[in-house]
């Protein structure tokens, strides 16, 4: 690659990080429209729930070989470009669609935790990294992406996958012209037990398949079956644990703040979009993920801020604060949006911090640490899920103004539901305040040991 080429690419460095944030949110919107599309959920749904299943789990994968994040990352970037060009024959062809939504999956699952690893690893080896406008950059990047894409979305579904697969060939050109570095690690890897890690994969991939056919297709009658069933797979999964005693190298209140914040993710991108698509219908889904994507794309500047104004040991303190007020305000309806983009930027402000201190972390391989790392928030990812089905279940068993067949189908469908809006509201409550409630209890075991003060 010549000089005045890879400037120019490094000159467009603002763009990853855009499109790395972004797989999590873009296959989700497009996938969704084709079933909206079509009103055959039967048909047009299965590609979504593949993406959801292997999004969360595939990183239990990278567990059975690690490889270089380097290569992991350039991996994931033409897993996605191969998955955009094949969702472009989608509504001509189903198992098109099939394999683009299983691609997508394995592409997001992947993309930003080994993109993030290799900014850090560029920032530590070779001191390259953003420069001072590029947040600012990416705003208006971000915003131009976002524009276009929904406009495709509403005229093309095929021309949508393709304007994706196409800024993909763009980050892999980017990222391939990043300076090389050399890691110097002594830390050797984890030994996973192999029964572990193959368990994780399989337990996570069908708790979510089967958590989003559910919401999808409805198929409650199987639910207290299913709650049963992996009740007795947790049981047994402890008592392996206790027995076989795993290696485990970063602390427990670490990893309970890891799973905590993979918690909060998913009550943002999943409750949140489900109680708001039936109290208002299916413009919600977009307004929550521009919010989302606006507050992750700002993070990063508030946060620099928030390290000039406050002492090391008070900006804890502050991301709590506006944690909690989040939630707060996401409790009353009229500052609903306004809570969801403060949680959103503060849950993001504290993701940033915890990404430094697991790099940080010296008792693991510095190549696969942030993997650990979000390894544990696709843990907090799937418990979320698991908690918010439980407790809508049983609300709609107590309240009886709908059932959760009829609440399912009201978010399948996008439909406005005011019979299920008390039901959605007890929910929303008892949610929250178990968030409140474990919020306090880990802020004050962490602060114990002050590894984050």
């Amino acid at each position: 690659m010549n000089d005045q080429r890879k400037k120019l690419l490094l000159s467009l460095r603002f763009i990853p990080f855009v499109l790395t944030n972004g797989m999590n949110l873009f296959p989700v919107l497009i996938l969704a429209q084709v079933y909206l599309k079509y009103r055959d959920i039967d048909k047009y749904v299965l590609p979504l729930i593949l993406y959801f299943s292997f999004k969360t789990t595939i990183l239990f994968l990278v567990r059975l070989k690690p490889i270089t994040v380097n290569h992991l990352l350039q991996f994931s970037i033409v897993i996605g470009i191969i998955a955009s060009f094949m969702g472009s024959f989608y509504e001509t062809n189903l198992y098109f669609g099939l394999l683009s939504g299983a691609l997508l999956g394995i592409c997001s699952g992947l993309l930003y935790p080994s993109f993030l690893t290799v900014q850090f690893h560029e920032k530590t080896y070779n001191d390259f990294g953003s420069g001072k406008k590029d947040q600012l950059y990416a705003i208006c990047f971000a915003f131009v992406f976002s524009v276009v894409l929904f406009f495709l979305i509403k005229h093309s579904i095929s021309a949508t996958f393709i304007y994706l697969g196409i800024w993909l060939i763009v980050l892999l050109f980017i990222i391939r012209a990043y300076p090389a570095y050399e890691i110097t690690d002594d830390e050797k890897e984890v030994s996973y037990p192999l029964f572990e890690t193959l368990f994780l994969f399989v337990t996570g991939f069908f708790v979510i398949f089967i958590i989003k056919a559910d919401k999808k297709l409805g198929m409650t009658n199987s639910l207290p079956i299913f709650f049963i069933f992996l009740a007795t797979l947790i049981v047994l999964y402890f008592f392996f644990v206790k027995r076989v005693k795993p290696e485990r190298r970063l602390d427990s209140e670490l990893r309970h703040i890891l799973i905590y914040k993979g918690m909060i993710t998913n009550f943002i991108l999943v409750f949140c979009t489900f109680y708001q698509l039936i109290f208002e219908g299916g413009m919600a889904i977009n307004k929550i993920y521009i919010t989302y994507l606006v507050a992750i794309t700002l993070a990063p500047m508030i946060y620099a801020r928030l390290l000039k104004k406050f002492l090391e040991t008070k900006i804890v303190d502050v991301i709590i604060l506006g944690i909690a007020l989040g939630f707060f305000l996401i409790l009353w309806s009229p500052t609903f949006y306004i809570g969801v983009l403060i949680l959103s930027l503060f849950t993001s402000q504290l993701n940033l911090r915890l990404n430094q201190l697991v790099y940080n972390e010296a008792n693991l391989p510095k190549d696969h640490r942030l993997l650990a790392k979000y390894r544990l928030t696709n843990v907090g990812s799937i418990l979320h899920q698991l908690i918010m089905m439980f407790i809508m279940y049983l609300v709609t068993l107590g309240v009886k103004t709908v059932t959760i067949d009829e609440l399912l189908q009201a978010y399948t469908y996008k439909h406005v539901d005011e019979a299920a809006f008390l039901t959605l509201n007890i929910t929303k409550w008892l949610i929250i305040s178990g968030f409140l409630i474990t919020l306090y209890v880990i802020q004050n075991n962490y602060k114990k040991k002050s590894r984050l003060a």
